[in-house]
């Protein structure tokens, strides 16, 4: 599944809230990659852990973020599983706005990441499957 998870551009075709994602360098330790959300919007993201075949973390650059938050930090990793299966995880950290903004956003966006995970997955589990 490594493969699958480091597919920036496969990420974004599976997040109903991206339009894009692409690597600025190549996938290993301090990999910089942009983000692009459904309206256009554009930030970059950096990666702070790189664990090849197991884990990779990233920060997101909040000089560009067009969301109200102050921290925005994402995991994704692989586990070996019985037989050959795996478990993959994805984990975020964020810290809201302390304006109104940030408390009403963080609910909402609470809600949308459900489906939205969701969905990468089934898409991570289609290709996979190959």
């Amino acid at each position: 599944l490594w493969p699958v998870i480091t597919d920036h551009a496969l990420y974004a075709r599976l997040a109903l809230n991206l339009k894009a994602a692409e690597g600025l360098t190549p996938n290993g330790p301090g990999f910089r990659r942009t983000c692009t959300d459904s309206v256009g919007r554009t930030w970059s993201e950096t990666c702070t852990l790189w664990e090849p075949g197991r884990r990779f973390d990233v920060n997101v650059d909040l000089e560009d973020y067009p969301y109200p938050l102050q921290l925005v930090q994402g995991s994704w990793a692989v586990e070996p599983g019985d037989g050959d299966q795996s478990e993959v995880t994805m984990r975020f950290a964020i810290r809201p706005d302390t304006g109104l903004r940030g408390r009403l956003f963080v609910p909402i966006m609470q809600a949308m990441f459900g489906p939205i995970l969701r969905r990468i997955a089934r898409g991570w589990d289609r290709a996979a499957a190959g």
